[in-house]
């Protein structure tokens, strides 16, 4: 099965091997033409959404079964945003990558967070059984 990766960056991601889908939306989030006081959730999942409409069968299938990654935008809002959509379709917490800065400007992490693990091993902490 192929790896899928949705890059809300922004920012170009490079190939990560054969195997592997990277989709993009075709616009981002303009924060700055938009105003940072006029931003809405609604503005932030819009790219994202659009994206997802335009997928094949067998992506929405593959993301409705929580395998796949993001890499989300930078602002935190979005980003909140963006992971509270994704969770909502799929029922699961996505695969995080994210980049760094380098001497040559930046480089990709190599394996993804998985935030679904994280919230499974959370549960442990609930101060009582639902």
């Amino acid at each position: 099965m192929k790896k899928i990766i949705i890059n809300l960056t922004g920012h170009p991601m490079p190939e990560r091997g054969r195997g592997t889908v990277i989709l993009s939306p075709r616009y981002q989030l303009d924060a700055a033409t938009l105003g940072l006081g006029q931003l809405t959730l609604e503005h932030a999942v819009a790219p994202l959404k659009e994206l997802l409409e335009t997928c094949d069968e067998w992506v929405i299938k593959a993301i409705t079964r929580g395998k796949y990654a993001v890499a989300l935008p930078g602002m935190s809002f979005a980003a909140g945003a963006c992971l509270a959509h994704l969770h909502g379709i799929s029922g699961h917490f996505p695969k995080i990558l994210w980049s760094y800065r380098t001497e040559d400007g930046f480089a990709w992490i190599d394996n993804p967070a998985d935030l679904q693990t994280v919230r499974e091993h959370a549960r442990v902490d609930r101060p009582f059984m639902i």
